[in-house]
């Protein structure tokens, strides 16, 4: 028996194994994403897991920064009869109009002041994380994951997507009904071209190899090199384009996508700015835009350290004012003194001559309060539309956006 006969139904076998494995794995390749209920989209299962380090150690510092003002606190309080006395005494001296007792008084009262300040700036740099022991800093980080697993971070997180604004008329969410789905994302085309070529090959081989194809045949000799050649070519040529098309639409929907996300961001501030002052979200681009630029907002500006007891205390005593109250025009207090966004153009889509899509939407609750929901969104082909290269998976009609028409939230489905 020739070697050849042995082997060629075993790499028959094995290429044909291959076509077939190809065209099944797109339909068996999927991403993982958290749902509430099998319905309620939270967020995908990698996106979210990235972040369980950086809570648990945010939780360190929160802890820490806690210690740090207790014993603020207890050196405020060490000082407070020493604060007391230096104060009496400063009041004396005015009412004896004592000047040389009064100058000495105001320098003791100076030097108490900056001892505090120093002695802020220590027990800052003392619970300051950075300056905490390494193996205490991994023995508490064990200590909390020990307490707070991945899978209660994650409820944690889902609360603040369902209802970053804690509204009581939303229910929180629980463990049982976390659940993750799997989202199928692959393009199956290209697989199942691939497959059905190899799977073709071993057709083609196996007919030759039963004499069902004559080769001594100029016809199909010829024939056979001319479809072979134009299948590689064509294989080719889709391949190249495909990978260069969804290449470039990928960076070019990346960078489009977060400066769509950046503008609904500027128009949730400007919106929630809007239902802190009139009690409602602006229900047309104009009402929003003429609040932007013609309505004002009130700054409390505090000119001494309001958590600073000693210095809060003797600007009183020096009947000194410790805040102050200004008005700046709204899209300042909303983007900043410098920023450099048309109010004028808020409502449009970068990249577009068209508006967001602005909904708003107010009922009661069962508490007989007001309820106040927003939704401005757009089908994320409208910012990338013209450049006619979509790959095969794009989902045309998918939005982009903020809020939701059925909860109150004013968070980004991003």
């Amino acid at each position: 028996m020739e070697t050849g006969s042995v082997f060629k139904p075993i790499i028959y076998s094995l290429i044909g194994i291959l076509g077939l494995t190809i065209i099944v794995t797109p339909y068996f390749s999927y991403d993982e994403a958290y749902f509430v209920n099998d319905d309620y989209y939270i967020t995908m299962v990698d996106s979210i897991e990235v972040g369980y380090e950086p809570y648990v150690e945010d939780l360190v510092i929160a802890e820490r920064s806690y210690l740090a003002s207790l014993k603020k606190k207890e050196f405020y309080v060490s000082l407070k009869s020493i604060s007391d006395s230096l104060q009496v005494e400063l009041n004396t001296s005015i009412a004896r109009k004592d000047t040389v007792r009064q100058n000495r008084t105001n320098n003791a009262i100076r030097a108490l002041e900056n001892r505090t300040f120093i002695e802020n700036e220590k027990i800052a740099n003392k619970f300051a994380l950075k300056n905490m022991p390494k193996k205490e800093l991994e023995a508490k980080l064990n200590s909390i994951k020990d307490t707070l697993s991945m899978e209660d971070y994650i409820v944690i997180v889902a609360n603040q997507i369902r209802n970053p604004n804690q509204l009581s008329t939303i229910p929180s969410i629980n463990k049982k009904e976390l659940s993750i789905k799997k989202v199928n994302l692959q393009d199956k085309s290209g697989y199942l071209l691939f497959g059905v070529i190899l799977l073709g090959l071993v057709l083609f081989m196996v007919l030759m190899d039963k004499k069902i194809i004559p080769l001594h045949l100029p016809i199909y000799k010829y024939g056979i090199r001319v479809v072979l050649a134009t299948i590689t070519g064509f294989i080719g040529i889709r391949v190249y384009f495909t990978l260069a098309n969804d290449i470039k639409f990928e960076k070019t929907y990346k960078a489009r996508e977060k400066i769509v996300q950046k503008k609904l961001m500027q128009i949730k501030n400007l919106q929630v700015e809007y239902l802190s002052a009139k009690e409602n979200y602006a229900s047309s681009w104009d009402s929003l835009v003429h609040f932007a630029k013609n309505d004002s907002a009130q700054i409390i500006r505090y000119l001494v350290d309001k958590n600073d007891t000693a210095a809060v205390n003797t600007a009183l005593r020096n009947n000194q004012p410790i805040k102050d109250t200004a008005y700046i025009p709204i899209d300042e207090k909303v983007f900043g003194e410098k920023h450099k966004i048309n109010i004028d153009s808020i409502s449009y889509i970068p990249f577009t001559k068209k508006q967001f899509l602005l909904k708003t939407n107010k009922t009661k609750n069962v508490n007989n309060r007001d309820v106040f929901y927003i939704e401005v969104k757009t089908k994320k082909k409208t910012f990338v539309d013209m450049l006619k290269i979509y790959p095969e998976n794009f989902d045309e009609e998918n939005f982009i956006k903020f809020g939701s028409l059925t909860e109150p939230t004013t968070e980004g489905n991003w």
